[in-house]
């Protein structure tokens, strides 16, 4: 199964935000930002399934804790950008 990383800059932003999709029925994992993908010094993000991507993204972009960046894991184990 694929999976997607939301990235955010604080784990209070990245907590607010699963909540937002816990309450939406979507399952998320909360998580350090994986080193290869951090921007600035520590992050945090939230994982889902491809799944529940888009509906996630909708639940994000419409709520205040917007998230920096989402990327998608690859079947080779590398995180590729996806674009809006």
């Amino acid at each position: 199964m694929q999976r997607y990383c939301f990235t955010f800059r604080s784990i209070t932003s990245a907590m607010q935000a699963q909540t937002l999709l816990k309450q939406a029925g979507i399952p998320a994992a909360l998580m350090r930002t994986p080193s290869e993908l951090r921007t600035h010094g520590c992050g945090y993000c939230l994982s889902v399934g491809e799944k529940s991507y888009f509906a996630s993204e909708s639940i994000l972009m419409q709520g205040e804790k917007r998230y920096q960046k989402s990327y998608q894991r690859t079947e080779h184990g590398s995180w590729q950008e996806v674009e809006a």
